[in-house]
């Protein structure tokens, strides 16, 4: 029974997932702390918590960049300052950055496929690509997971060695 599942889910999740949701920080901002709060607040909420997993979504609105500063430069700042959180609270931090538009759509997602600054991938340890496939043989599959960066363990799923996924409506898995 739907109801049940549901129920029991929210149960499971309880005191095990928070869902923050502040406003985005937006580039026209004024307020040149706004980036800087947020990693204050993040810091704080791991050690209060105790949270292991984080997933940021995504890594734009992160930033609060006027349109005369370099772009770039804000999110190599933004970056470490998540790396050097999650190394010194023994977290993992997941953050979600998108590619760059591709000019055709069948083309695979690699590392230098991600939008924005090479520290995005360069200070990563694992960097992985959710994306549609144009395989024929999995058709039944959506989606496809890939490793492309692996530091911990070096195993990469590139192309079509990735894991294939699909979603059951029926289930909600």
């Amino acid at each position: 029974d739907e109801a049940v599942t549901r129920d029991a889910l929210t149960e499971w999740m309880r005191n095990r997932l928070y869902i923050w949701e502040d406003k985005p920080i937006t580039t026209d901002s004024t307020d040149a702390n706004e980036t800087a709060h947020f990693v204050i607040t993040l810091e704080n909420t791991i050690k209060a918590l105790a949270v292991k997993f984080i997933v940021l979504d995504n890594l734009m609105t992160l930033l609060s960049v006027s349109e005369d500063k370099d772009v770039y430069q804000a999110q190599t700042n933004v970056i470490k300052k998540l790396r050097t959180i999650a190394q010194q609270l023994d977290c993992i931090i997941m953050l979600v950055a998108h590619p760059r538009k591709s000019p055709t759509a069948s083309r695979e997602l690699t590392q230098d496929s991600i939008s924005g600054s090479k520290d995005i991938v360069n200070l990563a340890d694992m960097v992985l690509a959710y994306t549609r496939h144009n395989d024929e043989e999995k058709k039944d599959y959506a989606r496809r997971l890939n490793i492309l960066k692996n530091r911990r363990r070096g195993i990469l799923l590139e192309g079509k060695s990735g894991v294939y996924l699909c979603y059951d409506s029926k289930s909600n898995r």
